[in-house]
Order: structure tokens, then sequence, then C-alpha cells
């Protein structure tokens, strides 16, 4: 039998409480090791290198956020007028884009994050942190971030091309 003082008993209580952290800041680390950092490091490919270098020297870079599931219309407007086939698309693409954003712009505004969505590409615009373009990269529904830069045009001769008084569609 041991007899302990009472700072003996103190100095027990705080090893026993000092184990039950180490043990916990172990499997925190063993969770970021095993789930998180995979997650963040296969996210990556996802992430375009030009996005990539800019967050080097900015905090935040205007994204492209490409959703990986696609609409294809392909031979769904036979037979439809040219006003037919265009309110078709567009309301095709409409529902579509609301449908597979869904998710993702709610996390885009629980981040605090404005964002402006497009039906054409099924995509998003937003400006990102490093962390927040590896966070959206991990999501399954996004294929793919990238830069959304400018683009220089050469002046071209606009009186050579007859102007259409119609979309053409199909």
């Amino acid at each position: 039998m041991y007899l302990l003082s009472n700072c003996d008993i103190i100095i027990v209580e705080r090893l026993i409480i000092l184990k039950r952290i180490i043990k916990k800041t172990i499997m925190r680390a063993y969770f970021l090791l095993c789930f998180l950092f995979p997650v963040l490091l296969f996210s990556q490919d996802k992430i375009n290198e030009d996005v990539l270098a800019l967050f080097h020297e900015q905090d935040k870079v205007p994204c492209i956020i490409s959703m990986t599931e696609q609409l294809d219309l392909l031979g769904t407007t036979d037979g439809l007028t040219k006003d037919e086939k265009a309110s078709f698309v567009f309301n095709a693409l409409k529902a579509h884009a609301n449908a597979t954003q869904e998710g993702i712009r709610s996390q885009l505004t629980s981040m605090g994050l404005s964002y402006k969505s497009y039906i054409i590409f099924n995509g998003l615009l937003a400006n990102l942190s490093l962390e927040q373009a590896q966070i959206l990269a991990s999501r399954p529904d996004v294929m793919s971030i990238t830069l959304d830069e400018s683009i220089m045009v050469s002046n071209h001769q606009t009186d050579l091309i007859a102007p259409r008084m119609q979309a053409e569609w199909g």
C-alpha cells in the first residue's frame, strides 16, 4: 500500500488529464493524416495549376467552378421549331443547373462567399482562398476549378459578317 500526499494526488490527477489530452491529440492527428490529408491531396488535381500559382501572390483568386454533371441535349430537339428549341434548351439547362448546383451554392453561402451561377456550362464563378478551393475541389460534384481570366481578342472586321436577326439553334 502506498501513502500519497495531497501534492502527489494532484500530480497523478494532472498526469491522467495530460494522458487524455495526448490521446485526443494523437487521434486528431491520425484523423487528419488518414482522412482529411488524402482528400486535400487528391483534390489538388481538380485545381488548375494557374489557380494554384496565383495563390502564391494573392489571398483570393477569381475561380470558375465547373460541375461534374453536364447536360447532353444531343438529339432531344429533333422536330422542334427554332423558337421551341431555344425555349427547350434554355429551360433544360436552367433546371439541370438548379438541381446540380444546389449543394455547392448552399456551401458557398455558408462560407460567406458571393457567387454567380452559369447555366450554359453548369458552373459558378467565385473569389476563393486556397483553403476554400481545396474544400470545394474535394466535392465529388466538382469537376474542376480554373482561373477566370481575361482573354485579349484581336480586332476583327465586323462588316464582313452579315448580322443575324434571330438566334440559330440546332
